[in-house]
């Protein structure tokens, strides 16, 4: 546990600069928010909060979810609840390969529409999975947990998990939750499936759950695209400015 927190104290911490928001040298993505949507409502508890303190609470919840580590017992009650072609699934969709082939369909296809939209969520996937991929890989590296099933070290967190949160917070943060909600229920069925095929404990898959969403909404945030505005002065005069939405 002390190797988990260490990890995790440390990954959000390199991953968030100091004095600014985080990941703000990315070049911003070129999609367009979705509508109404408020970031600075969206991200108040996570994306200004220390990294420190997230960290921390990230470990807390991780190492309280220690407390339900028993693949013998997750893996005979989700036997019961789902069935092999769904867990078969869930392995497939969460994997590196279907990720970056998904995201790369996104992009071009956005690209052929000339849909911005599409576009930017497609390099938002991109920029997110990238960062998710290299602390996910650098943690397991630190942590060297080995796995319910015996075949290596790599146990934790679950690289399925983080990527499929990684990509279900994207598509939320883009799409709204008429496209979010079915994507975390996807992600979700990806967590379960690692833990039901004995390839991760349960605190695994919620370290990588939290380590997604977190990694998302920093490298991700809310899209902004500058928009010409009529602007009403305090004088009663009017103005043309770019209004542009954080």
């Amino acid at each position: 546990m002390r190797r988990i927190g260490l990890a995790l104290l440390l990954a959000m911490g390199v991953l968030t600069p100091s004095g600014g928001t985080a990941w703000a040298a990315l070049p911003p993505a070129t999609a367009e928010p979705p509508a109404g949507f408020d970031s600075t409502a969206a991200f108040a508890g996570t994306k200004h909060a220390s990294p420190v303190l997230v960290a921390a609470a990230m470990a807390g919840v991780t190492g309280a979810s220690l407390l339900a580590d028993s693949p013998d017992r997750w893996g005979r009650a989700l036997a019961r609840v789902f069935a092999d072609p769904a867990t078969d699934f869930g392995n497939t969709v969460g994997s590196g390969g279907t990720l970056v082939l998904g995201t790369a369909a996104l992009w071009t296809f956005g690209r052929w529409r000339g849909d911005v939209a599409l576009t930017g969520a497609g390099t938002a996937l991109t920029r997110s999975l990238a960062v998710d991929a290299i602390t996910v890989l650098s943690i397991k590296a630190a942590v060297r947990r080995r796995r319910p099933d015996g075949s290596d070290r790599y146990s934790f967190p679950s690289g399925h998990s983080s990527g499929a949160f990684t990509a279900a917070t994207v598509l939320q943060n883009h799409f709204g939750s008429h496209v979010g909600l079915p994507a975390y229920a996807v992600a979700s069925l990806v967590a379960f499936s690692r833990v039901e095929d004995r390839k991760h404990y349960f605190s695994d898959v919620v370290a990588g759950a939290l380590i997604g969403t977190w990694i998302a909404k920093h490298v991700d945030g809310a899209p902004s695209t500058p928009r010409p505005a009529v602007l009403a002065m305090p004088d009663g005069g009017c103005g043309v400015g770019l209004k542009i939405r954080f």
